[in-house]
């Protein structure tokens, strides 16, 4: 599925977290001060109360201005969400469909694999030792290792990409699911493009960075304008023609980071590569931008590189001839969705789903990296709503059995399919019996 949404930014929109006192306000309160001092001259008691009052009133001061600074910054994270579930805002600009998984077939010959370890319930005293070792590598305590590469030794890291609630707000819209599933995310999905616009075009933006005290973010970098629709040429970007505009200041914002996050560039590159130029293109606008954050100092980002995962018509040969190399990826990963009757298909289970990408990038050199789902989703069969409902409570079982799985991240949103979460009877809470069902890192 390509991605033409276009993440809705505030631009500079944002309202000032103080002003100035007006010059007749400053002109009254001299007025009250100098009254006071003469009262209290001659009724000391007066002082002795004035005092109490202006402590206590300090302290209550002090409480409503930093409720103030609340209400005009950041999201305070761990706010509980409203306890009524926001009505869905609609989507700016629906992302088109694409052949993802449309001609993906009975999955291939699997090879033998080894089931992941149960999840527990919390996390134990030896659990956060673990993830003291890898301080400033994830948010959050994990069971297991992690790699310097956000690779988990056990569990797979459930994710989300949303903007329904709040206004298109990513963070309300991920604290309401998790609210409703259950279950904190690991991972937040955002998009964004290169217009190096305040909103759209900076990350982490200001809701991406209140989900990162406790949730890995994973941004997608995609070289195109939103605003516009502009397509930007791969050659142009590799040629350096936007390092000093656009991707030096990325690379900067990113190292101030206070944890490493996961970046991908222009995922299913694979369908869109028409629009933005050749293999040969892609793999040095990589290598370029690659180079250009190391020569920047940046040592928090970990490279993803996600196609559609589609694997007919000679698109498996396009997908390897657009891989960067060894070298520069740290994580793969592609996007399987069961379009069904969407694209007249035929109903597939998750595992068919996930099958024949997952078989295919072991035995064409692609198996020594981690795998990243990073986005998935099924249509709503009204004819069978127990079959989509199993579809979900399916997940748990195939990624035990799937160890190279290591992020999967729900695609909650519609295009032409109806394809978010919440898509027919009884699919959110199949979906929180899956989230309570795999295994944590």
């Amino acid at each position: 599925m390509t991605n033409g949404e276009r993440p809705c930014g505030r631009g500079n929109g944002e309202r000032p977290v103080g002003r100035a006192r007006p010059r007749y306000r400053q002109q009254r309160t001299s007025r009250r001060r100098t009254a006071f001092r003469v009262l209290t001259r001659r009724w000391p008691v007066i002082a002795i109360i004035g005092t109490l009052l202006a402590s206590t009133g300090g302290a209550i001061a002090i409480g409503l201005q930093a409720a103030s600074r609340d209400s005009d910054g950041l999201v305070v994270v761990g706010r509980t969400p409203p306890e009524h579930t926001p009505v869905p805002a609609a989507e700016s600009t629906p992302r088109p469909t694409s052949p993802t998984t449309a001609a993906l077939g009975t999955a291939l010959p699997a090879p033998s694999r080894t089931a992941s370890p149960s999840p527990t319930t919390s996390p134990s005293a030896a659990s956060r030792s673990v993830r003291d070792k890898s301080a400033g590598k994830v948010p959050f305590d994990t069971r297991c290792a992690v790699s310097a590469t956000l690779v988990p030794e056990c569990g797979v890291y459930w994710g989300i990409y949303s903007r329904r609630y709040g206004d298109q707000d990513t963070y309300v819209s991920a604290t309401t699911w998790e609210k409703n599933l259950g279950r904190r995310f690991d991972i937040v999905l955002k998009y964004f493009d290169f217009s190096g616009r305040r909103g759209p075009g900076q990350f982490p933006d200001k809701t991406m960075s209140a989900l990162g005290s406790s949730r890995i973010l994973l941004f997608d970098w995609e070289s195109k304008i939103y605003s516009t629709g502009t397509m930007l040429r791969w050659a142009d970007i590799a040629a350096g023609k936007y390092d000093r505009t656009i991707v030096i200041p990325q690379a900067r914002r990113i190292k101030a980071q206070p944890r490493t996050v996961m970046l991908g560039l222009d995922h299913e590159m694979d369908l869109t590569h028409a629009e933005h130029g050749t293999a040969a293109e892609y793999k040095a606008m990589y290598r370029h931008i690659h180079d250009v954050f190391a020569a920047q100092g940046v040592h928090n980002v970990v490279w993803t590189w996600v196609t559609s995962g589609y694997l007919g018509e000679g698109n498996d040969q396009r997908i390897l001839s657009l891989y960067p190399g060894d070298d520069l990826v740290d994580w793969i990963g592609y996007d399987p969705y069961n379009f069904h009757s969407c694209h007249d298909n035929d109903w597939k289970t998750f595992e068919t789903t996930v099958d024949r990408f997952y078989d295919w990038s072991a035995r064409n050199g692609l198996g020594n990296k981690p795998l990243l789902i990073q986005e998935y989703g099924t249509r709503f069969d009204s004819s069978d709503p127990g079959a989509s409902q199993q579809w979900y409570r399916d997940i748990p079982g195939v990624l035990a059995e799937r160890p190279r799985i290591k992020a999967i991240v729900r695609w909650d949103s519609d295009t032409s399919c109806t394809l978010r979460i919440d898509s027919g009877p009884g699919m959110v809470a199949a979906f929180a019996t899956a989230s309570q069902g795999v295994a944590r890192p």
